[in-house]
């Protein structure tokens, strides 16, 4: 027994045996027909089915969680986990910057500035480096500042810019050898005046210490006498008084040249102190009513003692005995009048004395 010969094709129809048709078996048999038939497009089917897996891959786990995933339009899949997945909203944006073709497309939607000779804009930052850093690292301000601080140093403000530092030196470019020819032309430590050199005054190549030049001027400068030019103290007030000393000089203070004196109705002669400072004041009263009493003030107020005041009515007529005015009050700057006579006003002149 044979089997049927198969053909992988699809055949169009399969025949229906007729009444008619007559039992014939074998390979062209009408009895066969619709086995070979069926058996054709059975052999068709099953490459076709063989054809769908070639280069597919077979269903795992990860096909059947994206097989899972319900997609409408602008969504993005993205992993979550191992075989999950999820979906986003994809924006306009993102399908731009998926639509650019390179990385040079790409920066122009981001707005990036190129890689290569970026020009910047707005106040662009970047990590500062530490102080003293010497490489290829961008020099921020915050860098820059720290730097110029550490150069700066602390330095007061008069000397903390390079103009200041040039200005102190002069805007000498040769300062340091200016600097060393000044010193080389100073006078070595070793040139210094003894103390005989100094007193002598004589020497012009040597120089001096504070001591050496009090020394010097001591040697010099001696107590003036009448014969001798020198130097003397300022007398105090009680040698100026005493008269005994010959070693000082008496100042216009100290001595109150000549007398002060005020000359007029209510006067006065003051004394200098070496004459003993007394004080001798003249005056006229103020206009003492009858049986009244008057002050008046001294022309020149006594600094210490009010010694003595005295005082004489004076006469419009002849002499009577019934004009009578007395001082019964004195003080350092005041003198206080009577009139006795409880009939006549009068004046009286007085005298006073002090210091």
């Amino acid at each position: 027994m044979a089997d049927l010969l198969e053909e992988n094709e699809w055949t169009l129809g399969i025949y229906q045996l007729e009444t008619s048709d007559p039992v014939l078996g074998g390979p062209d048999g009408i009895d066969n027909l619709q086995a070979k038939q069926l058996a054709s497009r059975t052999g068709w089917l099953k490459a076709q089915v063989a054809l769908l897996g070639e280069g597919k891959q077979p269903l795992d786990a990860t096909l059947t969680a994206l097989a899972g995933l319900i997609l409408a339009g602008d969504k993005l899949i993205y992993a979550t986990g191992v075989d999950t997945f999820a979906t986003t909203a994809l924006s306009s944006f993102i399908r731009t910057l998926l639509d650019d073709v390179d990385a040079a497309a790409a920066l122009t939607t981001l707005k990036a500035a190129p890689l290569d000779s970026p020009a910047l804009t707005g106040i662009p930052t970047a990590p500062t480096a530490n102080i003293g850093t010497n490489s290829q690292q961008l020099a921020t301000t915050a860098f820059t500042q720290a730097a110029l601080a550490a150069l700066v140093n602390s330095s007061p403000a008069a000397l903390d810019t390079l103009n200041e530092l040039a200005a102190a030196m002069g805007n000498d470019p040769n300062f340091a050898a200016t600097v060393a020819n000044s010193i080389a032309s100073k006078v070595a430590l070793s040139d210094k005046a003894v103390q005989l050199e100094a007193e002598g005054g004589t020497d012009n190549t040597k120089w001096m210490t504070p001591l050496r030049v009090f020394q010097a001027i001591a040697k010099a400068v001696v107590q003036a006498t009448e014969t001798v030019f020198g130097w003397a103290k300022v007398a105090t007030q009680a040698l100026t008084d005493a008269g005994v000393d010959d070693t000082t000089f008496v100042t216009p203070k100290k001595l109150r040249w000549g007398f002060v004196a005020s000359f007029t109705t209510n006067g006065y002669v003051a004394f200098p102190s070496f004459l003993g400072g007394f004080i001798l004041q003249w005056g006229t009263s103020p206009t003492v009513s009858a049986g009244g009493s008057s002050a008046q003030g001294l022309p020149m107020a006594f600094t210490t003692v009010n010694l003595c005041a005295v005082c004489m009515a004076q006469y419009s007529s002849a002499p009577n005995s019934g004009y009578m005015i007395s001082i019964y009050g004195r003080t350092l700057t005041t003198l206080s009048f009577y009139n006795s006579n409880t009939a006549v006003a009068n004046t009286a002149c007085w005298f006073a004395v002090g210091k």
